[in-house]
């Protein structure tokens, strides 16, 4: 839930991976978004897997990722996490698995996605790397990008629904929203903003997210 300074609600947002779903720890980024970890049981399984969770300043999900010790059926839970200087995180935590070295202390290291190597096998490690996200953004296709202010969004097509698409600046705040009627496949839109980043999130009445970033050169 994000409240603002008199703690007056702005959004909630609701999660699931499996069941048993916990977030213990959330931290803002460098780059503005949020990060949660926690836990969770994946359908299948019988044990909590470690939970990271990478969002917008929305609430919208931006990839997910889960890792597992020793797998089987070992439990593996987070304690604490921090962002490195590499744009990575680390976390750290215990795992109570059924071997012959018992309970362990573990610490993890991922890059800016949350992968522990480029390829499987991790050593030590299972992670969801090959995994889809629960939720992934599509991306909308605009040119030109950059832009002196007036570019051409192609949109999927939409019948038989709609969608309304939102812009927001670099801070994460609404610098205008529009609507567009079944079967849009393009929209001239003239940005009238000062230069800078600019992010267009188009979201469908069934459900589906496109997302996109605009420069507005100077």
């Amino acid at each position: 839930m994000k409240v603002d300074s008199t703690g007056k609600k702005e959004w909630d947002k609701r999660y699931d991976a499996g069941t048993n779903d916990v977030f213990k720890i959330i931290r803002t980024t460098n780059d503005g978004n949020l990060i949660a970890a926690g836990g969770t049981v994946l359908p299948g399984t019988h044990h909590p897997d470690a939970w990271l969770v990478k969002l917008n300043p929305h609430g919208d999900t931006l990839w997910t990722r889960h890792y597992s010790y020793y797998g089987g059926d070992s439990h593996t839970y987070v304690e604490d996490m921090i962002q490195t200087s590499d744009g990575g995180y680390a976390l750290t935590g215990y795992t109570i698995a059924n071997v012959p070295t018992g309970n362990d202390l573990w610490v993890l290291k991922t890059d800016s996605l949350g992968r522990t190597c480029d390829s499987p096998p991790c050593q030590g490690v299972i992670t969801g790397i090959n995994e889809p996200a629960l939720f992934q953004p599509n991306t909308l296709s605009i040119y030109p990008n950059p832009t002196l202010g007036t570019t051409v969004i192609n949109f999927p097509k939409l019948t038989p629904v709609e969608g309304i698409v939102t812009i927001f600046d670099a801070r994460g705040q609404i610098k205008g929203q529009f609507s567009l009627p079944k079967g849009t496949s393009q929209y001239a839109l003239s940005l009238n903003q000062p230069p800078g980043l600019y992010v267009l999130k188009l979201e469908t009445t069934d459900g589906r997210i496109y997302t996109c970033k605009l420069v507005v050169a100077e």
